[in-house]
């Protein structure tokens, strides 16, 4: 997990698996990067995800996924933000990254 643009949890399944976090002494950019490389084949175009939140507005959001139909009030309550009189969604982005775009987000 990010803040800031700087690590401030890792978590991984353990071998065993347990829902387990990483130590402090192992959040740093450097070692993400390394771990998350190491053992990957170099013929691998995807070497990580990122998943994050974005508030989009609606309009444009119906426009990328096709739903032009969709109307405001058809839309979860918890998923709609109040934005002076538009209407904004939460929307969860996947961002696949290759090696040179996982240094660039780590490093």
């Amino acid at each position: 997990m990010f803040k800031f643009q700087r690590p401030i949890y890792w978590y991984f399944t353990s071998a065993e698996k347990t829902l387990m976090r990483k130590s402090d002494a192992k959040l740093t950019s450097e070692n993400i990067y390394k771990t998350f490389l190491r053992g990957t084949d170099s013929r691998c175009e995807i070497v990580a995800c990122y998943f994050y939140t974005k508030e989009m507005c609606f309009e444009t959001l119906k426009t990328m996924n096709g739903v032009a139909d969709l109307k405001p009030e058809e839309i979860p309550t918890e998923l709609k933000v109040a934005a002076r009189g538009s209407i904004l969604m939460k929307n969860v982005v996947c961002e696949f990254l290759d090696r040179a775009g996982l240094s660039i987000f780590a490093l």
